[in-house]
């Protein structure tokens, strides 16, 4: 009959942190590329050089919109996103842009197009928090909870969606969402969820 120490081995779980982030947004990241080697009582790594973080180099229309930045799962991150300048943990951005057409059906003749507008777009970033000392990442959650919390217009900073967006007050967020970490207690992934504002000017004539 097992004993109640074999009945806790048995429910023991290992989680693995990258598949905790394929499930969320498929996998990220390289492989391990070369087998460690001994010299000078350190273990070197090789096989990094073609690994290495690009020049710190800015684009964009203002040309202050940071193109790389270091990241803590081991390589350098691209087109990483800022919200009111807070640094998006592991920031995955997605953007969707719509036409609003208004159509009028002429008998016998078609369609005519009367007027057609961007409206606001959709805007879904995914922010993965890890922390590296083994603890829930709480300082990285209370700072995105605040941006949520603020309820007033933020300014989103990424490269990816500098074209498209006015420089500042340009994303509303409108929802945030806890998504699934599997289980791994250093692990916290976090969606936004929201809409592009434009600033418009009332002139009374």
């Amino acid at each position: 009959m097992p004993g109640f120490n074999d009945i806790l081995d048995t429910r023991a779980t290992t989680v693995n942190v990258f598949d905790v982030l394929g499930k969320v947004y498929g996998a990220r990241g390289i492989p391990f590329p070369g087998k460690p080697k001994e010299g000078d009582n350190n273990m070197i790594a090789t096989g990094f050089e073609n690994f290495a973080i690009p020049p710190d180099r800015t684009i964009g229309k203002s040309g202050v919109i940071k193109q790389y930045t270091d990241s803590v799962l081991g390589r350098y991150e691209f087109l990483p996103a800022t919200i009111n300048n807070v640094l998006i943990p592991n920031a995955v951005v997605l953007i969707t842009g719509e036409k609003e057409i208004i159509e009028t059906t002429v008998i016998d003749n078609g369609t005519v197009f009367e007027k057609v507008f961007e409206r606001p777009f959709d805007i879904t970033i995914i922010a993965t928090l890890i922390s590296d000392d083994g603890n829930w990442p709480e300082n990285d959650f209370i700072k995105m909870a605040k941006l949520f919390r603020d309820n007033d217009l933020v300014t989103l900073k990424c490269a990816s969606t500098n074209n498209f967006l006015q420089p500042e007050n340009n994303f509303l967020i409108k929802k945030i969402d806890l998504l699934d970490s599997a289980g791994s207690e250093n692990v916290e992934v976090i969606q936004f969820s929201g809409r592009s504002n434009v600033d418009f000017l009332l002139e009374i004539v």
